[in-house]
């Protein structure tokens, strides 16, 4: 053991011992191992309760501490009818069909 958090150490009586460096391989060319802990990290990932509401990784859902806050946020992916956005005030979050035949017309969130 090499005492290294970020390492995978290995015995071998016929070659020594070998310390591989974790590579961390999720996919993500930015994850990296931190040497404190031994976790495998993106630096660039959402972190809930950094105050930044990283959609569509966090929601309100999901991460309320920072996705959720006074009034509604128009272009967040969310239709907040209960802060008033509907699809007329804010149709690229809510559905909705407001023109045509009366019969056929419905507003997604708050009316």
């Amino acid at each position: 053991d090499d005492n290294d958090l970020c390492t995978i150490d290995t015995c071998d009586p016929s070659i020594g011992c070998v310390n591989t460096p974790n590579t961390c391989d999720d996919g993500n060319p930015l994850t990296e191992c931190v040497p404190s802990t031994g976790e495998c990290v993106n630096p660039n990932a959402a972190v809930c309760g950094d105050g930044v509401c990283t959609f569509p990784e966090e929601t309100c859902l999901t991460c309320s501490e920072d996705c959720e806050g006074p009034g509604a946020a128009c272009g967040n992916g969310l239709c907040e009818g209960g802060d008033g956005e509907n699809s007329n005030n804010c149709p690229s979050d809510c559905d909705g069909r407001t023109t045509g035949k009366p019969s056929l017309r419905f507003s997604g969130g708050a009316t």
